[in-house]
């Protein structure tokens, strides 16, 4: 999901001062709770904490504010897809102590297979498909699925 280059970027922060390292300390500890929110499907908290993140962020002194701009953007990113997103997000927590299945590699064969058999014997798809077997091969892909036992899709991120 978009969390990881929020991650990523947050990791990156500099830590040249004590004050660098305790606000690079404050949005690592922001991004794993913005993360440990969407896990548990705590979407409207979620998106209340990347609002805070961001306020916070844009209050940044000039000298950090080159690193507080990137990581701002891609906050800005992760919300607007959270917010698009936020009646496939499932509560994966609960599905796991539920035994339910929340792995994607039985999804991933059940798509290849689908798609092969729409598509015929193009296996990159067709400009007509509307999905092309590179997007479930590139970080960030998606596809929808019914879940086991769900009325819903569910958004089944690779």
């Amino acid at each position: 999901m978009r969390i990881q280059h929020v991650a990523q970027a947050a990791k990156g922060w500099s830590a040249d001062t004590p004050e660098e390292r305790e606000d690079g300390a404050r949005l690592a500890d922001a991004v794993e709770r913005i993360r440990w929110r969407l896990w548990h499907g705590q979407v409207r908290r979620a998106l209340d904490l990347i609002g805070e993140t961001l306020a916070w962020l844009e209050g940044m002194p000039d000298a950090e504010l080159a690193a507080a701009a990137k990581v701002a953007a891609l906050l800005r990113g992760l919300e607007t897809y959270v917010a698009g997103q936020a009646g496939l997000i499932i509560d994966y927590a609960t599905a796991r102590r539920s035994d339910e299945p929340i792995s994607t590699a039985t999804t991933e064969s059940t798509v290849q297979w689908l798609l092969h058999r729409r598509m015929g014997a193009n296996p990159q798809g067709s400009p007509h498909s509307g999905l092309t077997l590179g997007d479930m091969n590139e970080p960030g892909g998606w596809c929808l699925v019914a879940g086991k036992n769900r009325a819903e899709p569910m958004l089944v991120l690779f």
